[in-house]
């Protein structure tokens, strides 16, 4: 038996239909009973790097990403994204004709975690690592500035990545309980037959 219609008009029209259906959805992270989470605060981001200021560079980046989202919506009231940012040691990464260091090397680390009410950890994302690389300038201020802003854009480029993972993850599971300064210890297990 023929079909009505020509196969190709058909594959076609099903997949412009399925583009349309598809098109108003994305992702959202969901509350542990499965509905969208509509509100997420930015909390303190602890910065454990030489820098000392690369936690609000990171809050900055999460508050961005946040407030160009339809869901959820910056503000109080919600879950709260908390974080930490370390910096490894600096490495040598090319000389110059002299022998000495021309280039440099850290890598830059960022972990996001989402507490719910009371503190209870809700979603805890893998630790995200970009390499910040800086070279010598001819002047140490210069190569500190250079530092700078290397690590700078090393741990915005980290913090995208780590909130993308938080925005694909299907659901922010049940509240767990966490030991109290278990979270900046970076020192606990999730135990399953927890209440």
């Amino acid at each position: 038996m023929a079909p009505d219609r020509p196969l190709p008009a058909l594959a076609a029209r099903l997949g412009l239909a399925s583009l349309l259906f598809l098109g108003g959805c994305g992702y959202a992270p969901i509350r542990g009973d499965g509905a969208p989470m509509d509100l997420l605060d930015v909390g303190v981001m602890v910065d454990r790097s030489p820098e000392g200021h690369l936690g609000l560079v990171v809050s900055e980046a999460a508050r961005v990403a946040i407030g160009g989202r339809a869901r959820p919506k910056l503000g109080p009231g919600g879950p709260v994204l908390r974080g930490e940012v370390t910096v490894g040691t600096e490495a040598p990464l090319g000389f110059d004709t002299g022998a000495r260091t021309a280039t440099y090397s850290a890598p830059v680390v960022v972990s996001l975690w989402v507490q719910g009410e009371g503190g209870l950890l809700r979603w805890r994302g893998l630790p995200v690592s970009r390499t910040a690389q800086w070279m010598r300038s001819t002047t140490p201020l210069e190569t500190r500035e250079a530092r700078r802003l290397a690590v700078e854009v090393a741990a915005r480029e980290a913090a995208a990545v780590a909130l993308d993972d938080l925005w694909q993850s299907p659901s922010l599971g049940p509240e767990v309980p966490v030991p109290e300064g278990a979270i900046e210890s970076e020192s606990f297990e999730i135990n399953e037959e927890s209440p």
